[in-house]
Formats: C-alpha cells, structure tokens, sequence
C-alpha cells in the first residue's frame, strides 16, 4: 500500500451534513445577527476546541443557534476505527471499461492502485503415449504330431534358437504353433500447451486524505473531510494490510460495508495431472519356424508362425527345432487420461477495505 498507511488517526466520512439554514440563527439574532455575529459576539464560522462559535447559546429570541455545516462538498466523519487506516477515496471498475484509472479526487492524494479477482482459463493439457523396447523375447509355443491331424503330440518347444528335441519316431507328422507375443511397455507423457495468460477482473484505486479540518464536526474523533466525487464513490472508507496467511478482519460497525479484498500480485499454479498408458495391445512376434533333423538346425522344413495344422516330411526323424522372429508392434492406448488442475490466486499481502 505504501503511501496509503501515511494518514493514520483520520476518521472516514460519515453521513453527509445537509446544508443548514444560516437564516434561521440571524433572523433570531435581531441586529446582532445582520451584524454577522452570534452568542456573546464570536464570529459565525468561529471554530474552537472544535465546536462551532455560539453552541449552545441562543439568539435574542432564546432560541438555539444551528451548527455551521462543514463547508461545501465536505462532511464530518465517523471516529477512525482502532487499528484501522484512512480515510481514503475508492474506486474500482471491471478491467477495460476505462483507459486508466481516474485522478484522485479533490483533497485526496498518493493513489495506490490494486486489484481484485482473477480469471485463468485451465490448463490445456494432453497425454501421449509411446512404446518402449517391444521385443520378442518369447519363442512361440511348437507342438509336433505323429500324426496328420494335430492330435497325437510327441514333442513340444518354445524355441528362440536352435533347440534340440526328441520323442517323434517318425519321419513324418504335422506341426502346429501360434505367434507369440512381444513384451514391452508404454510411456506415457503429459504435456501442457500455452497458458492462457491470468488476468484481474477489477481494477481499484485508493487515495489517501490530504488534508483534514476540525470544522464544525462535535462529535469525538470527528473530522470534516472533502466527499469523494464520481466516479469515485461518495462513501469513504477505511483500510487494513495483512500479511499473506493471516485471515483478514471483518469490518468496523462504523465502517461495515466490506469490499472485496485488494491485492498487487497473484501465483499461478495451473497444471496437468499424471496420466497412465495401457500395455501395448495387437502385438506380435511373426517370423518362422525351420524343423530340421541331425545335429544342427538346417534348413530341412519351414513353418510360418500362426499358419495352423501343417504336415511335414523329412528323411529321418526330426531332431531340432529353430525360430526366425520379426516384431510386429503393438500400439499404446491410454488407461488414464490427464486433466487440468489448479487455478490463479491472490499473493501477497491483502489490502481489506471497509466502507461506510
């Protein structure tokens, strides 16, 4: 707030005195009144100790002399709250109806500009997933038949080399295997686009009292203060800073109309929730399968992998089983998707201001 703690002990504008009819103390007073001067010959207008020249005395006619108003375009305040700051003019606009905000006022001076709401779009936010290091490091699943049915297993394997067996007689049978499937995993990412840029909803001003006179104000801690003119508004108010974590005050009796609390600067904590990926999905491990008989795995017979029920004819019986893979990748699906989370918030000290 800076300048706005400066005036310290100054009460806000209270109800606005009407203007009292000067006439009615004259017209008592006989000549004395035309002569300009009431009770006992103190000059109208007179302030002493803070009460108005004449109080409580009386014209010739014995009646009361009315109180001499303020002064025009001022009233007399309220008693400055304990604890509170003022008095200070205020103003406030939604941002953007005006180019900037208005000069202080008459009488007020050293404008301190603060603001009030926010508004800041969520987050925009997407997730992606990748695959990481699919591999085929499962050999497929080999059943080899007596017969020429796929019925009558006599060996079976899971090659992911050349693999030796035993169990099959004969020269001929049948081989059935499917595609296995790749291992592998999927990474997901976040990502979070431009932000929309955070901005106030309302743009406020306050300026502080100049200058404050006794006037004819009687009451204790009165003082007579100019009235704020539009656009400021007429009602005066009064102040507190508190410090960030504190909850604010709620507002003087004498001061009871709280505004919204002010404030210069706010934290943006807008961001993108952690997403998850589903394992990798339509995945496999294509390739072939050489059945060979002898001590090494030559190129005797080829199955394709996920081919079905095949026969086989060899010289003797067979004696090793080979696999030959091609990775075919599956695609990564998202399992939980990521979601904007946070918002803007008022920093900072927080200025409270209450008004009459």
């Amino acid at each position: 707030m800076g300048a706005l703690g400066v005036v310290v002990g100054l009460g806000l504008a209270g109800c606005q005195f009407p203007e009292y009819d000067l006439a009615r103390g004259q017209a008592g007073g006989g000549a004395g009144g035309a002569a300009g001067s009431v009770g006992g010959g103190a000059s109208a207008g007179t302030v002493s100790d803070g009460n108005p020249a004449g109080m409580g005395g009386g014209g010739t006619d014995g009646d009361p002399v009315e109180p001499i108003p303020c002064g025009t375009g001022k009233a007399c305040t309220s008693a400055l709250p304990a604890g509170w700051l003022g008095p200070v003019a205020y103003w406030q606009a939604k941002v953007g109806e005006v180019s900037a905000p208005p000069d202080c006022p008459d009488g007020y001076v050293e404008p301190s500009d603060l603001h009030t709401g926010l508004d800041a779009p969520d987050a925009d936010c997407s997730c992606s997933c990748t695959s990481t290091e699919q591999v085929c490091d499962k050999g497929a699943k080999v059943s080899i038949f007596l017969d020429l049915d796929c019925k009558s297993e006599c060996a079976h394997a899971s090659p992911l080399a050349c693999t030796a067996i035993s169990g099959c007689s004969g020269s001929q049978g049948t081989v059935l295997a499917d595609a296995p499937t790749p291992s592998g995993s999927c990474e997901a990412k976040v990502t979070s686009h431009a932000l929309a840029p955070v901005t106030w909803r309302y743009d406020a001003r306050l300026c502080s009292l100049e200058t404050a006179e006794m006037g004819s104000c009687t009451g204790t801690g009165e003082l007579c203060v100019p009235t704020p003119l539009p656009p400021f508004a007429s009602q005066l108010c009064v102040f507190r800073v508190v410090p960030e974590g504190q909850d604010p005050p709620e507002c003087p009796a004498s001061y009871p109309n709280a505004r919204d609390p002010l404030y210069a600067s706010f934290t943006d904590e807008r961001e993108c929730a952690d997403c998850s990926c589903s394992a990798p999905s339509g995945g496999k491990c294509a390739g072939k399968l050489t059945l060979s008989t002898g001590q090494t795995c030559s190129n005797a017979f080829e199955y394709t992998l996920g081919s079905g029920c095949q026969p086989f004819g060899l010289a003797t019986t067979p004696t090793q089983l080979s696999a030959q893979y091609t990775l075919v990748p599956g695609s990564c699906g998202i399992a939980v998707d990521t979601k904007p989370t946070g918002g803007a918030v008022p920093s900072g000290a927080a200025t409270v201001v209450c008004c009459l």
